[in-house]
């Protein structure tokens, strides 16, 4: 009988210790669950980053806490827009994460552009996530003087001559032609839209002349941006023809090579979006009739990706705009000028690998 108790003892020890051991297991593995979710965080941080290029400063304000919308005298952005951005890197805990972002500048007033490295910070409490902390660094720095576009590095001091507009192609071929057997004039009257790539790495030129626009692409050399030259200064207008050609003397561009792109009659130019390796470019631009539309390139040589928009979005009736990379996948949008929606209207996305396009 007391073999028989001992035993019920033991049994009776060994399933309390179970059930306190699973208990403990299932505990740890709730806290374990229980992270910062980077996913959400990362939605948040672009969120926030895609209100402000689209100008809607009190939605992005939403996602901030108070503090720091209050230590902010101007959220707008001034005299650049943001024109594009990319994540690099994500560096996360557990109850916040930073989220590094490479982010284009660009002035619809005067051709210029700037790579910058935005880090904003993501706050948890709870479920609830917020943008606690926003900094911003620039890296590279894009503007043009006497005729030249000019750029200046992360450490500033002396600039870098990257092209001229006499260093410009003089003629090209049209992409349309699918057999290019001439070549035509390539307008060079001024520098037009410029946008730095986000690598930093290369730079999407446009020169134009009244009505159009021909677009190239220049490849940085950046052993030699690091020994920059100072800019040679004028006293007088008249001299920025001589000064030109003095700096094509003086000076050695940093470009290592520019490969021509397309030559767009009667357009304007309204924005450049690279990928986020710049391997390739998508070109917003307004036709003749003031229709937005889109042609997406390959950085490397040129040549257009065959994505068929003009034959899906009707170039009379249809605005086709890019908005962003995410990864292969170009995010643009279909819209008719008058506001009316219809089947064809709507976001999409393009997979430049697969040439796969999907209506979201």
């Amino acid at each position: 009988m007391v073999s028989v108790k001992r035993v019920l003892s033991c049994i009776l020890v060994l399933t309390i210790s179970i059930l306190i051991g699973c208990s403990k297991v299932k505990v740890d593995n709730e806290t374990s669950l229980d992270l910062f979710d980077v996913f959400k965080g990362k939605e948040l941080a672009t969120d926030y980053l895609i209100n402000i290029r689209n100008g809607n400063i009190e939605k992005a304000n939403e996602v901030c806490v108070k503090e720091l919308v209050d230590n902010n005298v101007n959220l707008s952005e001034g005299v650049s827009d943001i024109a594009g951005f990319q994540l690099d890197k994500t560096i996360a805990s557990s109850e916040f994460a930073y989220y590094i972002f490479n982010v284009i500048r660009d002035s619809s007033t005067e051709p210029k552009s700037d790579l910058e490295s935005y880090t904003i910070k993501v706050n948890r409490n709870g479920d609830s996530y917020s943008v606690s902390e926003i900094k911003a660094k620039t890296q590279r720095e894009l503007y043009i003087k006497n005729n030249s576009l000019r750029i200046i590095g992360e450490k500033g001091g002396k600039s870098s001559l990257v092209i001229s507009l006499n260093n410009i192609p003089k003629d090209t071929y049209l992409r349309e032609n699918e057999i290019m057997l001439y070549k035509e004039k390539v307008p060079n009257n001024n520098f037009g839209k410029v946008v730095l790539g986000f690598t930093g790495q290369k730079i999407a030129i446009s020169t134009v002349d009244d009505k159009n626009a021909f677009i190239c692409i220049a490849y940085i050399d950046n052993t030699l941006m690091e020994n920059g030259t100072d800019e040679i200064s004028v006293s007088t207008n008249s001299q920025g023809s001589s000064i030109s050609e003095l700096q094509e003397v003086l000076e050695k561009p940093i470009t290592s090579k520019v490969v021509p792109v397309d030559l767009l009659n009667n357009v304007k130019i309204e924005n450049f979006i690279f990928s986020k390796e710049d391997d390739n470019i998508a070109v917003n631009y307004k036709n003749q009739t003031g229709i937005d539309r889109l042609n997406i390139y390959k950085a490397d040589d040129g040549t257009m990706v065959d994505a068929k928009l003009d034959e899906l979005f009707n170039k009379d009736i249809y605005n086709v705009k890019a908005e962003y990379f995410d990864d292969d996948k170009l995010i643009f949008d279909v819209y008719k000028s008058d506001g009316i929606t219809d089947d064809i209207t709507g976001k999409y996305t393009f997979n430049i690998k697969s040439e796969e396009m999907i209506k979201l």
